[in-house]
């Protein structure tokens, strides 16, 4: 009989229904071992082996959903890592080039600016600069007056 003490509520109603043992509802554990003693063809080997093959099963279901569980915190954490690299990489994209030092000065007295324009593209295609970051290189480099 002490071997129904190893199982939870919910096991021995598990337990119950493999038997085809009716319980209510409103019936406690001691209640449920009752009625699973007095049950009509009771054999303690075969009560015994389906309460431990329902124990270890509910165990193992317990244990998957643990590992289910630790495995999406897993997968959370890498999602966010990966989204503070990219966020952090996407921010260092912009190559941080001293072109002042590339190109010469351009002076809109002197100089054409077709020349200084086509200087300018031809340096930034060579660094691989992206057409749309083009901008904020020229107008660091541009004097006031233009």
């Amino acid at each position: 009989m002490a071997y129904l003490a190893k199982g939870r509520r919910q096991d021995l109603l598990e337990l119950a229904e493999t038997l085809d043992i009716s319980i209510p509802d409103n019936f406690k554990f001691l209640d449920i071992k009752d009625a699973i003693l007095k049950s009509e063809g009771y054999d303690i080997d075969f009560i015994k082996e389906c309460l431990n093959r329902i124990i270890s099963d509910r165990k193992e279901l317990e244990l998957r959903a643990e590992r289910d569980k630790e495995n999406q915190q897993i997968f959370e954490l890498q999602k966010l890592q990966i989204i503070t690299y990219t966020s952090t990489t996407a921010d260092s994209n912009m190559p941080k080039f001293e072109l002042h030092k590339l190109l010469p000065i351009f002076d809109p007295k002197t100089t054409d600016v077709t020349t200084f324009l086509d200087l300018f593209e031809g340096q930034l295609t060579f660094l691989k600069v992206p057409v749309p970051q083009w901008v904020v290189y020229l107008v660091g480099l541009l004097p006031t007056e233009v």
